[in-house]
């Protein structure tokens, strides 16, 4: 995908202005708006491959829309803000963003951003797929269609969207040893700028809500010196 529908979320109209002129020049249709009420407006009027959205707004939270839109589209999502901690980069990841750049920022930067995130995301005009086969490992059963995970007593796993994607990054296939860099890669790209300790904790959160029968069953195993597996034969 090279020429894209772009929609900015962006109050300062000066750096709407920049986004604008730098996006373009590259052959992509931009589209700007100043808040929350009008960006929902115009999504719901047209089709966008891409998503710029600012986190800091007058009238929303750039966050809790991204969260909202995730549902809604397979388009890519960039958050812009002027926040450097760990803080708003794991919430960038949990609310289903496919990058994070930091104000100030070169151009060159933001448009590399943009043309990374393009090559990882569908057709967004393209029909949807069939919701892909479940298939179960440890007793657990996984519905990347439905998106979503049972227990082997039947009940449900509440995973945010971030877990379940590295359920399913380390379970297909299990038993395959993944490194940091390598879990960020399959969950969001390569151009994550992610501390250790940020998937040292997602891992935690997620080996927390696996299994309800309490029995300590630990299948997602820390390799020292390499990362994390998936053992299917705990």
């Amino acid at each position: 995908m090279t020429n894209l529908e772009i929609l900015i979320l962006e109050d300062d109209s000066i750096v709407q202005d920049i986004l604008t002129e730098g996006l373009r020049a590259d052959g992509h249709r931009t589209r700007c708006c100043s808040n929350a009420q009008e960006f929902y407006a115009m999504f719901q009027q047209d089709v966008f491959d891409l998503f710029l959205i600012d986190v800091n707004l007058p009238d929303g939270d750039g966050f809790d829309i991204a969260r909202d839109l995730r549902p809604q589209t397979n388009g890519g999502i960039i958050l812009v803000t002027g926040r450097r901690d760990e803080i708003d980069t794991v919430l960038g990841l949990e609310v289903g963003a496919d990058d994070y750049i930091s104000k100030p920022f070169r151009m060159r930067e933001l448009r590399a951003r943009v043309k990374a995130v393009s090559r990882r995301i569908p057709d967004v005009r393209e029909q949807p797929q069939a919701p892909e086969r479940r298939y179960e490992v440890c007793g657990l059963t996984i519905d990347r269609g439905a998106r979503t995970v049972r227990q082997p007593d039947d009940s449900t796993v509440d995973l945010t969207t971030l877990e379940f994607d590295l359920l399913v990054a380390l379970t297909t296939p299990p038993n395959v040893v993944l490194s940091r860099e390598e879990i960020m890669n399959r969950l969001r790209g390569p151009n994550w700028s992610a501390y250790d300790r940020t998937i040292d904790g997602l891992i935690g959160r997620l080996r927390a809500k696996l299994f309800s029968d309490r029995t300590g069953r630990e299948v997602i195993k820390t390799i020292r010196g390499a990362g994390y597996m998936f053992s299917a034969e705990t």
